[in-house]
Parts: C-alpha cells; sequence; structure tokens
C-alpha cells in the first residue's frame, strides 16, 4: 500500500506545485481543490525536478525557496537530475556541489535517500527527500568504475540513451527519424554495471529497439531486477513499470 500510495500522490502533486524552480512564483502553483491539497499532505508524494543550476536557478535562496514551497504543499521529496544527456562526468560534479551547497545552508531540511525508510522518514518529519537520478551515461566517459562512485553518492537510477545518439544505443528521437541501432556492447557492460551496484535501469526517452534489446538484456540475465521502461516501447509499458514497483 504505501508504494502504491507513492505513486498515485505524484499526479496529485502535479496539480499542486510545478517542476520549475527558476519561473515566477505564480507560475508553481496550479488550482486544486482542498480534497486534492489534504490527500498530498496526507500521502508520501515525490515530485520530479530537472532543473539545472545555471539555467532553472541561478542563487541558492531560489532553490531553497522551492523546496520551501513544496514541504508546506505536503511534497514529500524529489527525484532530482544531476545530469541532462551529453553532460560529462565535471558537469555532474559540479550539479553535485551546486544543490549540495544550497541544501548545506538548511542541513536540518533535508535526508538523502538510500532507502524507502528514509523517503517514510522524510515524510514523518515533514522534510525533503532527496533522490538523485542522472539521465545519461556519457557521464561515465567509458570508465564504469564510476557507476560505483554514483552509488556510493545516492544516484538511485540512470537512464542509457535519452533522446540523441550515444554509445550505449538511440534515444526516441532519433528512433522517430528511423536511426535506432539498437542496443550497443557498451550499453550491454553499462547495464551489468548499474546492476552490479544496485542502480536502477531506467529506459525512458530511449529508442524502441534499444530500449526492446535492453530489457530483453535484464529479462534474461537479471530477472526479477527492476527497471523503468514508461515513454518507450508502447507494449513494453505497463509491465515493466509494474516491474519497478513489484
Amino acid at each position: 500500500m504505501y508504494r502504491k500510495h507513492v505513486i498515485t500522490s505524484v499526479l496529485v502533486s502535479v496539480l499542486v506545485l510545478s517542476a520549475n524552480c527558476f519561473a515566477g512564483a505564480d507560475s508553481k502553483w496550479w488550482q486544486a481543490s482542498d480534497k486534492a491539497k489534504q490527500f498530498v499532505k496526507d500521502t508520501v508524494v515525490i515530485g520530479m525536478l530537472a532543473s539545472p543550476y545555471g539555467t532553472g536557478w541561478t542563487r541558492n535562496e531560489q532553490l531553497l525557496s522551492y523546496f520551501k514551497e513544496a514541504r508546506a504543499a505536503g511534497v514529500t521529496g524529489h527525484a532530482m537530475t544531476l545530469a541532462a544527456a551529453s553532460h560529462n562526468w565535471d558537469e555532474l560534479m559540479r550539479q553535485h556541489h551546486a544543490h549540495r551547497a544550497a541544501m548545506a545552508e538548511q542541513p536540518d531540511k533535508y535526508i538523502f535517500v538510500r532507502s524507502t525508510r528514509d523517503i517514510e522518514a522524510a515524510h514523518i518529519k515533514g522534510k525533503t527527500a532527496v533522490i538523485w537520478n542522472v539521465q545519461t551515461a556519457t557521464v561515465l566517459e567509458e570508465d564504469l568504475s564510476r557507476v560505483a562512485a554514483l552509488k556510493d553518492m545516492g544516484v538511485a537510477s540512470m537512464i542509457l540513451a535519452y533522446n540523441d545518439r550515444f554509445r550505449t544505443g538511440s534515444g526516441s528521437l532519433v528512433a522517430y527519424n528511423g536511426r535506432d541501432d539498437g542496443l550497443t556492447n557498451w550499453g550491454r557492460s553499462v547495464i551489468d554495471a548499474l546492476v552490479r551496484y544496485g542502480i536502477i535501469l531506467d529506459l525512458s526517452h530511449t529508442g524502441s529497439k534499444t530500449a526492446a534489446d535492453a530489457a530483453a538484456h535484464m529479462e534474461k540475465y537479471y530477472p526479477g531486477v527492476p527497471f523503468v521502461a514508461c515513454w518507450t516501447v508502447q507494449e513494453r509499458e505497463e509491465r515493466n513499470c509494474q516491474r519497478l514497483l513489484s
């Protein structure tokens, strides 16, 4: 029941608080009924925040103000993107430092998630649960040992190929234009490393053939290990999103 509430409440949170912390305050709030607002306060709610330092926000108070408003609305925590498509390791470190430096100004307000218990604790104590994610494998820069470092940082998931063409495989936009070559050998190696260190494989925004190849690799070599395949391959979407929760 706990996990079901997490997923359901994500949808409701969108009605209460948007995910752009750089825009004006009015743009953060959407209309919602009193019932919906109370549901968010009573339920574990995980939002999604892809707002990098330098474009999404430039001053610490902007980010901290967003989190303050989110807590007031009842949002338990956020899945936060540290690196987007084509970012390298140095940019990942820069983003991580910027986010952590801002949060260090109010260290008692944040819990960095390592398990579902941390999310529950954030909900009970009224703190912000921080769940890091990476939307690209380019941060590895051909060094699989960095996957262990990502795990130590608390990164929970990694997207294999976001929209464009990468060494791991093809993203959804190039696939739409007929350039999906499927999962590469390097992509398989990345998947193996993610599983080894306990980071969830995310196939969102990945081309259909690449995603199907990756799903087949997971099912063959790592049956029962969760992965995500939403917004990628229509016929597989429901099964694999459910697999994440099972």
